[in-house]
Order: C-alpha cells, then sequence, then structure tokens
C-alpha cells in the first residue's frame, strides 16, 4: 500500500507471468467523444500471478479442470478461459455491476483453487489519462514549489512525510481539474494542434491552463488548504515551460503512442525473476530491435539491467497460467474501477462501504474477502506487487476498501 515512488525493485526470484487489459496501444485527442479522447476508459492494467516455485502449466491445467469437475462447475471456454467468464456480466463501473461480478461461483471457486495453488499476484494499474496531464505540471516549477513548502514547515514536523503528502496533494488535486468538464478543456488544447511542439503556442497553451483552473476554482467548494494547493498550482502552471508535455506525434492529436515503457517498468522491478508474458507484437518488436530511439535512450539510461532479464513471451493459447493471468488483471481492472467511478468523497468511503459491504449476499462477501486475502499475501511477500499511478483519492479509496474488509474478517 506504499506510494509508488516508496516501492523497491524486487531482489527475490520468482516465476512471473503478465498479461494486460485495455491495451489501448495510442492515446489521443478525440472530441467527438464525450470525454475527448479515443477511449473513455484509460485505465490500463499489466500484471497476472506470481509463483514462488517453478509451476507447470500442463499440471495447473489439469488442477484447474478437475477442481471444477469436483465441484460440478463447468467453464465454457474451448480454446482458453478469459475473464469475461467468470465475470458473470459484471464490472465495476457501477455498485450493481460490480456485486454482479462478486457474485460469480466461477470466480469464487477460481480464487479458492489459486489458494490452494500459492499463487499470488502482481500489477501495475496506470490511469493513462492522468498519467499524461499529470505531466503539465511535473516540471522543476514543481520542485520549486515543493521546496518552498518544506521551508515553512516548523522543525518539530516530520518534513520528509509533509512533503510526500503535499506533492501528492497537489497532483491529486490537479487531476481533479483535468476531471473537471474535461471535453471543454480537451477541445481548447485540440484547437492549439496539441500536443505538436511544432505548432503548439507556450504561453496560449499556459493561459488555457490557467483559464481551465480558474473555472474549476469558480465552480467548485474549495477547502482552506486546497485553496493553498490551487496557489500552488498555479504559480507552477505560470512558470513551467510543459517540457514533457510536447511530442512530435506520429499522428495528429496522439498523445501516446506506445506502452512499452510500462513494459520495461515492469519487467525492470522483477530483474531477478524468469517473467513469461502473453504474446504482444509491438511490445515484442520494440524490445528486440530498440528502433524507437527515445526508447532506446529511456533503456539505457533508466533500466541498464533490461538485457539481463530473463523474460519470453509466449501464445495464452498454448500456456494455461498466463491465461490465468488474464483473469488476474481483468479482476484488478474491475477493483479499481469500482473506486475511479465511485463518485463517492473520500472522506464517506468508509461510511458508503459499510452500506456496500452489509448488502452483499454470502457469495459476494466472500468473493472480496477471498481477493483482498491474496492481495494482502502478497504484498507480504513483495510490497511492489501493487504498483499504480492514479489520482491519490482513488488509491486511497482501494487501500481503504482493502484494510475494511480484512479488519472484518481476521481468522
Amino acid at each position: 500500500m506504499l506510494p509508488s515512488i516508496l516501492e523497491k525493485k524486487c531482489e527475490e526470484k520468482f516465476y512471473v507471468y503478465m498479461d494486460e487489459t485495455n491495451n489501448l496501444r495510442r492515446v489521443s485527442l478525440n472530441i467527438k467523444n464525450k470525454n475527448g479522447l479515443n477511449s473513455e476508459d484509460t485505465l490500463f492494467v499489466l500484471g497476472g500471478v506470481l509463483f514462488t516455485y517453478k509451476a507447470n502449466s500442463i499440471r495447473h491445467k489439469e488442477s484447474f479442470d478437475k477442481f471444477f469437475q469436483e465441484n460440478n462447475v463447468k467453464m465454457d471456454g474451448k480454446e482458453e478461459y478469459k475473464f469475461k467468464e467468470l465475470a458473470n456480466g459484471g464490472n465495476g463501473k457501477n455498485v450493481q455491476n460490480f456485486k454482479k461480478m462478486l457474485n460469480s461461483r466461477k470466480l469464487n471457486l477460481f480464487f479458492k483453487w489459486l489458494h490452494k495453488q500459492r499463487g499470488l499476484i502482481h500489477y501495475i494499474a496506470i490511469e493513462l489519462k492522468y498519467f499524461i496531464f499529470i505531466d503539465i505540471i511535473e516540471s522543476d516549477a514543481l520542485i520549486e514549489e515543493i521546496n518552498e513548502f518544506a521551508k515553512t514547515l516548523p522543525s518539530y514536523k516530520c518534513i520528509e512525510e509533509e512533503v510526500v503528502n503535499f506533492h501528492f496533494a497537489l497532483k491529486d488535486l490537479f487531476g481533479k481539474m483535468i476531471d473537471f468538464n474535461q471535453l471543454a478543456l480537451l477541445e481548447r488544447l485540440y484547437n492549439i494542434d496539441f500536443p505538436n511542439t511544432e505548432k503548439v503556442n507556450i504561453e496560449e497553451l499556459r493561459e488555457i491552463i490557467l483559464s481551465h483552473i480558474d473555472s474549476y476554482i469558480e465552480s467548485n467548494v474549495i477547502t482552506e488548504i486546497e485553496e493553498i494547493y490551487c496557489e500552488s498550482i498555479r504559480k507552477i502552471v505560470s512558470k513551467t515551460d510543459f517540457f514533457f508535455m510536447f511530442d512530435y506525434p506520429d499522428k495528429p492529436y496522439s498523445l501516446i503512442k506506445e506502452l512499452t515503457f510500462i513494459y520495461i517498468n515492469r519487467l525492470s522491478d522483477f530483474h531477478k525473476s524468469k517473467i513469461v508474458l502473453d504474446n504482444e507484437i509491438d511490445v515484442q518488436e520494440d524490445l528486440r530491435s530498440f528502433k524507437n530511439i527515445e526508447l532506446k535512450q529511456r533503456i539505457k539510461k533508466k533500466h541498464n539491467q533490461i538485457y539481463k532479464i530473463h523474460y519470453s513471451f509466449q501464445d495464452s493459447k498454448h500456456n494455461f497460467i498466463l491465461q490465468i493471468s488474464d483473469i488476474l488483471v481483468g479482476v484488478i481492472k474491475e477493483f479499481y474501477n469500482f473506486c475511479i467511478y465511485s463518485d463517492i468523497k473520500i472522506n464517506k468511503w468508509e461510511e458508503f462501504l459499510d452500506e456496500f459491504y452489509s448488502n452483499l449476499t454470502d457469495c459476494q462477501r466472500e468473493n472480496i474477502v477471498l481477493f483482498m486475502n491474496l492481495h494482502v499475501k502478497s504484498l507480504e511477500l513483495y510490497n511492489g506487487i501493487q504498483k499504480t499511478t492514479t489520482r491519490l483519492e482513488h488509491r486511497k479509496k482501494f487501500d481503504m476498501l482493502m484494510l475494511y474488509i480484512i479488519s472484518r474478517n481476521k481468522d
């Protein structure tokens, strides 16, 4: 449950399997859509199952099928098992759909079987919209503002903790600002050919962002502490050069053209493990040839052990453990969607959970407990199994949900 900046690389050798869900491959401005992007859902999850021992795909498949047969439940997947079959027609985008997923008998047996196999989970979850636009304030100006804040702290305060909290609070509030009247903001960015560095006028971009911040402040009830954060954000935007926002897009209005950097990040986290990934042609080509010069420089600078990492790509149709990973990343994504799409404020979240939990069926309650027990057990092995780039409020909601469930279901 630590912020990603506190998560360390894994120094143990594990057997790690990775699949992804919602791989958009490209994120672009598209003002014909109601959110101004080419996809309404920009939550990307890369993850799956982790074993502390060398797992055998064929034996696990036989064990899985036998376990389901013994419980008189038949899986429909012919070529491979997918999350969709276990989702029971549900998802995390609203309470009723989330409950529908949690009511899945197949999901219940899946968690129980995985527990018997001593399987654990790992993942990186990234809200791509947040990841893209937080770069507006990710700059030297942000560092300056954080340093100025640190100078105001009394000596008896835990300065490091206060600074981290201030840093995350600024980003979370700016994330809220981006979410506010999002289409109107992205239409204005579209009209100046954002993010094309050869066409965008920096001062015009600055005026657009500042006026959007002002609009947010005028339209929302701002707390006293948020007033301080808003002023800091305005200072940052007034001084930044938007260095991280500009690009030479291969297509107009393209904000992200590949997600290979996420795979590299995760491979690096498990640099001493043996890793198997589901086939992803674009990523395979990037990792193999490094044709993209920027990507090549990024690897050499930040991940210079990438060449020593034991990883391979396989077809999930022929590797049952990758199918397990497909199911797990699907489940993880819907748990985060439940936190992201909920309009319950963070200060009302626990009160909401009281009502939500009290109205669950036995199957729904058991499934959410099984998942959260699996999550906590995985964190106990390596805190980096849970890596996120999301708004702080969304991460807090997930962590609060986990703690709520665990605290009420102690052995």
